[in-house]
């Protein structure tokens, strides 16, 4: 019997159509020249539109980027917690509960993810930006469980998102960068079987997915402090560039 095939995927990607530091197409490109993932879901916050831009991108150039699908997500701001959508095609509201939220992604035939469940730190020190739903993970209708995000702050928070889910509903278990910057792309990721976006949302269904990779080096983190001090960021390049045009 032939082995499957396994592929990578990152399903927590953020541009600047919300707070990320890079366009779509230029995300594209670097995941298509620059990393090993077959599949990317944009999920910037509580908006399709860099998803879709992202896609018809990939769409268009294809055969230059190697077969690479693009999901259509969006980070959404429930009430209670930060929650991925993937495989939805429009915006939906943010400020729900978090039940009504999943309700609202199920609707659209997407799928729910808990983004960050334990997240802390940020809100610790009064940064607002990344909400968990903490044992939420345990009562709502999600599809998935976020149980690697790459940001620094979620070191010691993804083993206990693992330890609380496997005594919970135990939950397929996804990986995914939480990026906003291009050389994070892929850091943490998703292991499934295939190679494609429809491949992918099979196992998340069937729960033949894990969470890979790891989080940020810290030597990301002070390069991405100097690019944005010398103003160094691929995000303009592309921006300044004619319409439709390939990013250097």
């Amino acid at each position: 019997m032939r082995e499957a095939m396994y592929s990578k995927a990152d399903l927590h990607i953020h541009t600047h159509i919300s707070d990320g530091l890079m366009t779509p197409e230029a995300l594209v490109e670097h995941v298509a020249f620059k990393t090993d993932l077959k599949v990317i879901a944009v999920t910037d916050h509580d908006a399709v539109e860099g998803a879709h831009i992202a896609r018809a991108y990939a769409q268009q150039f294809a055969a230059d980027f190697r077969g690479l699908e693009v999901v259509i997500g969006a980070e959404v701001s429930s009430a209670d917690c930060d929650i991925l959508a993937l495989f939805i095609e429009r915006d939906i509201p943010s400020g729900l509960s978090a039940a009504e939220t999943i309700a609202r992604i199920h609707a659209q035939g997407g799928l729910a993810v808990a983004a960050h469940p334990f997240a802390f730190m940020l809100p610790l020190v009064g940064i607002s930006g990344m909400t968990g739903a903490r044992r939420l993970i345990q009562k709502l209708p999600f599809d998935a469980v976020e149980a690697r995000n790459a940001t620094p702050t979620e070191l010691f928070t993804n083993p206990l998102t693992h330890f609380i889910n496997r005594r919970g509903q135990n939950l397929p278990e996804v990986g995914g960068s939480d990026t906003h910057y291009l050389p994070t792309v892929g850091s943490a990721h998703t292991i499934f079987p295939g190679t494609t976006a429809q491949d992918l949302r099979r196992a998340l269904e069937t729960g033949q997915v894990r969470a890979g990779g790891h989080i940020y080096n810290p030597l990301l983190i002070f390069n991405l402090a100097f690019d944005t001090l010398f103003n160094r960021l691929p995000v303009k390049k592309v921006l300044n560039a004619p319409l439709g045009s390939h990013a250097d």
